[in-house]
């Protein structure tokens, strides 16, 4: 049973007010023994009905039934006979009866007129605390893309940073690659921390296009050995520099086409350009 939409009927409401049937009103009270949540709503309306009967509760001044009766008693004492005196003030007894009960009556029409106000507004209080829950659930979801925001920022920021402190360590060499007889044009920059052994390469690097099936390595000489550093995609460039594994001890740098996926050794016939440290 769906709570929320047994509350949101009004069938509570109906029955604080009085218009409910009795299989209606059996329902209500025994529901309100099984869920707690409509024993809670109906404690509330009924507090809140009974709040509104008390304020407006108001008895009229003891003076004014007095005033009444000797206006009605003054009034028939000028057309009527004196023996009927006693009859007029009966009738008086009885009208003014009457006029205690149409004042009754009339209180509690204000009062279930307040009472279905009450209902209107606790309804559309129910709908703007919907609306105000909504809004507090896209904040969240936009707190949390903001916050993923601002960590990516901050990874940027940091690698930036390290880039910026490795180019002005004074162990770091700019390392100029130069085209070889197979493309004498062509030419790239790599720069070699020998401290930390830090790699970057500059993407702006000037080598001829390569076909599907080919992609650029670079290489690092080590003690006369080449030794394989990474390949050279253009698919993902890099903002700034890239970075490449480290090495130590490097002699050369080089730069050569291979087949798609690498090779364990260089093609040297297929050398585009190299540098010494």
């Amino acid at each position: 049973m769906d709570i929320k939409e047994y509350i949101s009927s009004g069938i509570i409401e109906n029955y604080v007010l009085g218009y409910v049937s009795p299989q209606e009103k059996q329902e209500v009270e025994c529901m309100s023994h099984i869920y707690p949540e409509i024993k809670a709503e109906l404690e509330q309306l009924q507090t809140t009905i009974e709040n509104i009967a008390f304020t407006l509760e108001k008895n009229p001044p003891a003076h004014l039934k007095s005033k009444i009766l000797d206006a009605i008693k003054n009034e028939k004492q000028e057309v009527v006979r004196k023996e009927k005196v006693a009859k007029v003030v009966t009738i008086s007894s009885t009208n003014n009866s009457n006029l205690w009960k149409y004042m009754t009556a009339a209180s509690i029409i204000v009062t279930i007129g307040l009472a279905y106000l009450f209902y209107i507004t606790n309804n559309d209080l129910k709908s703007t605390n919907s609306e105000l829950a909504d809004i507090t659930n896209e904040l969240d979801e936009n707190k949390l893309v903001y916050e993923s925001q601002l960590a990516e920022y901050s990874d940027k920021i940091k690698e930036k940073k390290e880039l910026i402190a490795f180019l002005q360590h004074s162990a770091t060499k700019k390392i100029m690659l130069k085209g070889t007889d197979l493309q004498p044009n062509s030419s790239a920059i790599v720069y070699w921390n020998d401290i930390n052994s830090k790699v970057y390469m500059d993407p702006s690097a000037e080598m001829p296009e390569l076909s599907e099936d080919e992609e650029y390595q670079l290489w690092a000489i080590v003690d006369g050995k080449p030794v394989d550093m990474g390949m050279l995609t253009h698919e993902e460039p890099c903002e700034d520099l890239c970075p490449m594994p480290n090495v130590s001890n490097a002699q050369a740098f080089a730069v050569t086409i291979e087949k798609s996926g690498g090779s364990k050794v260089p093609s040297l016939n297929r050398l585009v350009v190299i540098g010494n440290v």
